[in-house]
C-alpha cells in the first residue's frame, strides 16, 4: 500500500499551470462549493501524475526504461 500523498494549497495551482487548466473548480473552494462539490478538486493530470508514480515506485525503474 502506497503513503497518503500530501496535497498542498498550492498543488491545485502548480498542476493548472502546467495544463492550462484554471477552471475555477480546481483553484477556488467558494466557486467550488457554490457549483455544488464539497470543495476544490485536483485536476487530472494531477491524479495521472501521481497514479504514474506509484507505478514506477511499486513496479520498478527498469519497466519504464
Amino acid at each position: 500500500m502506497s503513503e497518503p500523498i500530501k496535497i498542498d494549497k498550492y498543488l491545485s495551482y502548480h498542476y493548472g499551470g502546467a495544463s492550462g487548466d484554471l477552471n475555477l473548480i480546481h483553484i477556488d473552494n467558494e466557486f467550488a462549493r457554490a457549483s455544488g462539490l464539497d470543495g476544490i478538486i485536483l485536476q487530472g493530470l494531477c491524479t495521472m501524475g501521481n497514479q504514474s508514480e506509484e507505478e514506477v515506485i511499486t513496479k520498478g525503474r527498469a519497466l519504464y526504461r
